[in-house]
This record gives C-alpha cells, sequence and structure tokens, in this order.
C-alpha cells in the first residue's frame, strides 16, 4: 500500500468527520434508550459511542492511522465522506458496546472499532462505487489488500445476504422480554 504524507489539515478533516458520524450514532442509540427503557443495550452503546468520538478527537493508533489513509484515498478519487461510507460501516459502528455489556470500553476497543470501520468502509465503497473507483488509485488498492473476494456462488452469496439480514433485525427489534406467567 502506498504511504500518503499525512498534513495537520487532512489530520483535523478526519477526525472531524468521524467524531461527527460516531457522535451521529450516539444519538440515535440514545434516542432508542429513551424509546426502549427497560432495555440497556442501547444506552450502553450510545455511551462506548461517544467514549469513541473523545478517542478519535485525542488519541492516535492503528485504527485512526488506517481512517485516515481511508479519508485521503476517498478525497483522491473526489468522493467525499459525508458519513459512513455506507450501510456495512455504520452497522459496525452502530452495533458498538450493543451486545456485550462486558466488553470494555477503552482505548484498545476504540481502536478495534476502527479498524472494523475501516474494512467495511472498504467494502461499502467497494460495492457502492465499483467502476468508479480508478484501479490505480490508493482507494482500490486498499481494496484488493483489505477486502476478500465477493462470493463466488449463489449459495455463497444468499449467505452473505441472509447474515446481513439477521444483523440488521437483531439491530432494528427490540429484545424480548420474558414476564413471568402467573398459574
Amino acid at each position: 500500500m502506498r504511504t500518503v504524507l499525512i498534513d495537520a489539515a487532512l489530520d483535523l478533516r478526519m477526525r472531524t468527520w468521524l467524531a461527527t458520524t460516531l457522535g451521529a450514532s450516539a444519538q440515535w442509540r440514545i434516542n432508542k434508550a429513551n424509546e426502549y427503557r427497560d432495555d440497556p443495550r442501547n444506552a450502553n452503546s450510545a455511551s462506548a459511542l461517544l467514549q469513541a468520538v473523545t478517542y478519535v478527537r485525542q488519541k492516535n493508533g492503528a485504527g485512526i492511522s488506517q481512517m485516515i489513509q481511508l479519508f485521503a484515498a476517498c478525497e483522491e478519487i473526489d468522493f467525499e465522506l459525508v458519513t459512513f461510507a455506507g450501510p456495512k460501516s455504520e452497522r459496525v459502528a452502530g452495533r458498538y458496546g450493543f451486545d456485550h455489556e462486558s466488553l470494555p470500553v477503552d482505548d484498545a476497543s476504540h481502536n478495534e472499532l476502527l479498524q472494523e470501520i475501516f474494512v467495511a468502509s472498504l467494502e461499502d465503497l467497494r460495492d457502492g462505487l465499483e467502476d468508479d473507483i480508478p484501479l490505480e488509485s490508493q482507494l482500490a488498492e486498499m481494496i484488493r489488500n483489505f477486502v476478500p473476494q465477493r462470493p463466488a456462488t449463489p449459495e455463497q452469496a444468499t449467505i452473505v445476504l441472509l447474515t446481513e439480514i439477521r444483523d440488521l433485525l437483531r439491530d432494528r427489534l427490540p429484545v424480548a422480554v420474558e414476564t413471568p406467567v402467573e398459574s
């Protein structure tokens, strides 16, 4: 992968974009926490996302470096990242801290989140832009290096699609609350 010279302005633009985008996901989780007060997962996720926003604004790490590279690669082809690159990266962020109450919310977990968003963003960009990504661009090179090949058979494609549907349903449906049955 080619190395992009990182200047302060690029770093600031990426951090501003990512902090704003993660903050919007946190706000969505806060709204869901207000809607489903008996389910603590939304509040947990909102808290984790807000802590990730602070991490993005103040820290460095492999995830930050990858996101800067992604941001620069998008700028190279004149593709402006306004929000998440697509549904996969949005889902990765939106599920942060949601499924695991005991997930340690620390620099390591924030770094892992950013690395997962990086790969999901590359998949989103590959799927959304397809033929509009120049083969010699940094973005195309990143996709080749970090994103697995698309499913080759219809069965594999069906499995991928069903997995995505399952994940969307998990995110959108409230958790079932068991109530005791009186005899």
